[in-house]
């Protein structure tokens, strides 16, 4: 009998606490103080004396989950919506997606920053994640709400800020391997028509997951280093002997052949203090990956590949010029390169196999001066200066590197420059943070994004906050000129598309209880205009998909969390999100986005003999989540009106069922730092349907063992 997810993880929890009733947390478990958030504000700030609402997750929650990048954190945060359709392959659009504002096929609409330098790609929607090594992590800051008032374009729905570590003290080493080998082996075993003997051992190790990575780091009041590197592959990233596909109605399963996954990391965070009241900052990040996303179907048969290479470096001086004046200088420079094999109907209308490549170079140079003349008022102003260059090659016959007929190579230029002040002013009772920027972008003149802020601490146990603010989000140069093939249908670029807008508003509180309850509670309501989504007019004339600013929608819910310390050694939350969303043009709700969906987290650490035991249990559930399929013929209706024929084009609409997704982690941790850990993902093998056409991948197990080296 299958054991239901919602019950298993009720008696984990409940057993979690049984046993955590007659133990202290070790010291090595984190407190729970006051949490500090940067990103909100650009400044350091309480997480209560913010006037918008912010979720934090700390360094212990995602080192000892079963995450293996930084999606699989996010996807149990509040109110937030995942939908990565490769698991953790790089190199497809993986749509985050906040307060029921949607992602897109071509679009990203939450504005992803590592240690404040962003991270989506100014010339596509990709979000190159894997390249942040989860052992480097220190906090995610996730702040829902529009920030374009701060941070520009891409910051439409919120901002999330993934702050990594600094070197610290004498020089170490901490090196980490992690296999899924027995557990692949185990599964291979069972497979009907499996090879035998040395075989059977050689194609096993093919189909498993391997990971090895190092941390290097050390620092004093001179100078602080931080090195990461890695490598890892999975010979099948959906953990599974097939992929479940859906093809309209139509669900069947296809080979697991070439789904498999690679990728190099390099980080580099480093610190100069050139002076008492100077410091310089440098920061490097390189990822090298490949993706297999299947088989192309056509005759000859050939893979479905996604390469890609991207680099930065980064380098920013912080200085006090005087003693409440506050000033940073700097920017940073990124290549990005793909290879994309997929296929596309040749001059005789076969299918056939072909190749296309994008390139792009961007360049941002940025300053800002932090004054704070009294304890009652700090402002801050700051302003920056984006280049960038996107080169989109033609459309090739992957057999003969032939151009294909009427495709050409396509290089675009553009600039964006930004301005903007923030004050954060204390007031007896409350804080008001009103904020502007102004955006001018060569390819669509001026944006002005407003936002006003004002929360209240009461009693010290109760924080009441709300906001309301205006974003925009600049069509991504892929949206405008490029002519992307996806299989059998050609995504056309639109050189008229105009900015998206967003005007949101919201209310909320935060209340601490006695024994270490605390509950949090946000109204939001967004209406949203000239939404990019797929032209169904263009897509009924030879396959071919248009970009359009075709949507206006809205949406409001509440978002709810209560989180729990009742021992030291013990910590719950849990989350619940109600968005209500709707297309207004169709009548339909916006893409992907679930109705109802709900996160419990059980996390206990305890001393056992020489070392310290940990566990964790995520239950995640979303419901159920509609979107439109593109690749089903719409629907044709004509009506006339007076002398003339209306035709009318709706996309048809498809849905895909709630799920629970279930994940636990136990590691034990000895005083000399070795540690091993037990992770798995999707613990009951749900069949989870992610994106229309894609399944999640199913359970997967791996051990972990890291070894610290001290000098």
């Amino acid at each position: 009998m299958r054991i239901g997810s919602v019950p298993a993880a009720i008696i984990i929890a409940f057993t979690s606490v049984v046993i955590a009733s007659s133990s202290e947390l070790a010291d090595t478990t984190t407190s729970e103080l006051k949490k500090i958030v940067v990103s909100a504000t650009k400044q350091a700030r309480s997480i209560h004396d913010i006037p918008v609402s912010a979720t934090v997750i700390e360094r212990e929650e995602i080192l000892h989950s079963a995450a293996k990048n930084i999606t699989d954190v996010l996807q149990f945060a509040t109110g937030v919506q995942v939908k990565c359709p490769v698991g953790m392959g790089e190199g497809v659009p993986s749509d985050i997606m906040m307060r029921g504002i949607p992602g897109g096929l071509t679009s990203s609409r939450v504005l992803i920053l590592v240690d404040g330098i962003p991270t989506n790609l100014s010339g596509t929607s990709f979000l190159l994640l894997n390249q942040i090594p989860l052992e480097v992590v220190k906090k995610v800051e996730i702040i829902r709400g529009p920030f374009s008032s701060l941070y520009g374009a891409n910051a439409f729905s919120g901002v999330i800020n993934i702050i990594t570590e600094i070197g610290d003290g004498r020089p170490a080493v901490k090196l980490a391997g992690e296999t899924s080998f027995p557990f692949s082996a185990a599964h291979n075993y069972g497979v009907e028509g499996r090879q035998t003997g040395m075989n059977f051992w050689k194609e096993s190790g093919e189909l498993t997951y391997w990971n090895i990575s190092a941390v290097a780091g050390g620092g004093n009041e001179r100078m602080d280093i931080l090195a990461a590197g890695g490598a890892r592959t999975a010979g099948t990233y959906i953990f599974s002997d097939s992929a479940f596909v859906r093809n309209g109605d139509r669900k069947y399963s296809k080979s697991a052949e070439n789904h498999d996954y690679t990728d190099y990391r390099l980080f580099l965070r480093s610190g100069v203090r050139l002076h008492e009241n100077a410091k310089l900052n440098i920061h490097m990040r390189y990822l090298n990956s490949e993706l297999g996303f299947g088989k192309t179907q056509t005759t000859p048969d050939a893979d479905i590949l996604v390469k890609g290479d991207n680099f930065l470096a980064g380098m920013y001086l912080d200085f006090s010029a005087l003693e409440n004046l506050h000033l940073k200088i700097g920017g940073f420079g990124r290549l990005t390169g793909g290879e994309y094999f997929d296929r596309a109907d040749s001059v005789t209308g076969i299918i056939v196999p072909t190749t296309w490549d994008v390139s792009s170079q961007d360049v941002q140079g940025e300053a800002s001066a932090v004054y704070t003349p009294s304890d009652v008022v700090s402002i801050i102003a700051g302003a920056d200066l984006l280049w960038s260059k996107i080169t989109f090659g033609a459309l090739k016959f992957r057999s003969t590197s032939e151009v294909r007929p009427g495709e050409k190579e396509i290089v675009e230029r553009f600039r964006n420059a930004g301005m903007y002040a923030q004050a954060d002013i204390k007031l007896p009772y409350f804080n008001v943070v009103p904020a502007i920027r102004a955006d001018y972008h060569t390819e669509f003149g001026w944006m002005i994004s407003p936002k006003l802020g004002a929360s209240s601490r009461l009693l010290d146990h109760l924080t009441l906050r709300t906001s309301y603010g205006n974003a925009f989000r600049a069509p991504s140069t892929l949206e405008l000129y490029s002519d992307m093939v996806v299989g059998t249908y050609k995504i056309e670029g639109n050189p008229d598309l105009l900015a998206e807008n967003v005007q949101a508003f919201d209310c909320g509180f935060e209340m601490d209880f006695f024994k270490g309850v605390t509950v949090q509670s946000n109204f939001f309501y967004n209406k949203m205009e000239n939404l990019i989504t797929i032209d169904f007019d263009e897509k009924v004339i030879n396959n071919i998909v248009g970009n359009g600013n075709l949507d206006d929608a809205r949406s409001f819910g509440v978002e709810n969390e209560i989180t729990w310390n009742p021992l030291r050694s013990l910590k719950c939350s849990f989350n619940y999100t109600f968005t209500e969303s709707e297309n207004l043009r169709y009548e339909e709700p916006l893409d992907y986005i679930p109705r109802h969906k709900g996160n419990m987290t059980v996390m206990w650490a305890d001393t056992l003999g020489p070392g310290v035991l940990r566990f964790s249990a995520l239950e995640g559930f979303a419901g159920r989540r509609h979107y439109a399929d593109w690749e089903v013929m719409p629907n044709i209706k004509s009506k006339r009106v007076g002398n003339t024929v209306v035709t009318s084009i709706t996309p048809q609409f498809a849905s895909l069922e709630p799920y629970f997704l279930t994940n636990i982690s136990c590691s034990y941790t000895l005083k000399n730092k070795h540690e091993i850990a037990l992770e798995i993902q999707n613990l009951f093998n749900a069949e989870i349907e992610q994106s229309g056409g894609t399944l999640l991948p199913g359970r997967f197990a791996s051990l972990k063992y890291t070894v610290p080296i001290n000098f």
